[in-house]
């Protein structure tokens, strides 16, 4: 990897850190937004749209609905939709830390 490369990929890492609160040690390359940091819902529009702004990537294309679930209201259904999950995460696409490096070289979102 080159300087360059090393730096872009500090930068995402850290911006990836600071929306979420997770510590930069936890993420790496491989680290997948929905499945291992739990990114989903508006939560992860804000920060696909934070992060076309602060890397200069287009994200008009992107289809958060493969990657990321939909944030539902509070309900009794909440619970039921913990429980599920896991079926919810093996049916969307990874989204990895490495995916987001490599939009911003090509300027767009998948």
């Amino acid at each position: 990897m080159s300087v360059e490369e090393n730096e872009i990929k500090a930068r995402v890492i850290y911006f990836l850190s600071n929306e979420t609160a997770i510590s930069v040690s936890q993420i790496n390359l491989n680290t997948r937004l929905f499945h291992d940091l739990g990114i989903d819902g508006e939560d992860a529009m804000d920060l696909i749209s934070e992060f076309s702004k602060s890397f200069e990537v287009d994200v008009s294309n992107f289809q958060y609905s493969e990657y990321f679930g939909n944030e539902g209201a509070a309900s009794p259904f909440s619970l039921i939709k913990m429980i599920l999950n896991r079926r919810t995460q093996a049916d969307k696409k990874e989204l990895t830390v490495e995916n987001l490096i490599e939009s911003i070289r090509k300027g767009y979102l998948i």
